[in-house]
């Protein structure tokens, strides 16, 4: 007796899942594509710049958008960063870039050294002999 309610049971678990997934499979109205319109999404897809392929694609696309500012606008921002030093080109350019106080330092050298003896002695810096 007690191998037919297990027999039982797991005819009826099987059928309960086979109504569940008859159910869901009906209430999907999607028809499937045709190879036509995929092909058509793919195009619209890559001419959108959405799909890259190659060597150097990148995953996920990166979506480009509209930029607002025009050449002139960045030639002229990039001379006004050069004028004020805010930006270094060439071979020699820091990176980071050390952006220089306009308030020259009170502070004299054996301040600094103090400050960074009492720092390294709480071994938040290396010690260094002065």
């Amino acid at each position: 007796m007690e191998f037919d309610m297990k027999a039982l049971a797991s005819a009826l678990m099987i059928s309960a899942t086979l109504i569940a997934g008859a159910a869901q499979a009906a209430s999907v109205n999607d028809a499937p594509k045709t190879r036509a319109q995929v092909q058509a999404e793919l195009v619209a897809a890559q001419a959108a710049g959405q799909i890259q392929t190659g060597e150097f694609a990148d995953y996920p696309v990166a979506v480009q958008q509209a930029s607002t500012t025009n050449r002139a606008q960045v030639q002229s921002e990039l001379a006004a960063a050069e004028a004020a030093g805010q930006i270094e080109s060439g071979e020699f350019a820091d990176y980071p870039l050390a952006v220089a106080s306009s308030a020259p330092s009170h502070v004299t050298r054996a301040e600094v050294e103090a400050e960074y003896t009492k720092l390294a002695s709480a071994g938040q810096l290396p010690q260094v002999a002065f």
